[in-house]
């Protein structure tokens, strides 16, 4: 569980980045970092279910 949200929160903090040097209002900062974590938490998932398959 740990795992996914850390990969959350760095895909939020890179949303942030990647939407902050495009010079983007507040509202599209806050979208690009929603929508990233989101994505990235759903990466996150997939990694640790595969994880967890190969150890056990």
């Amino acid at each position: 569980m740990l795992l996914v949200i850390g990969i959350m929160i760095f895909g939020g903090a890179m949303g942030g980045l990647i939407a902050s040097r495009r010079k983007g209002t507040r509202s599209d900062v806050i979208h690009y970092i929603a929508t990233y974590a989101v994505i990235f938490a759903i990466i996150g998932v997939l990694a640790q279910v595969i994880l967890l398959r190969n150890i056990s």
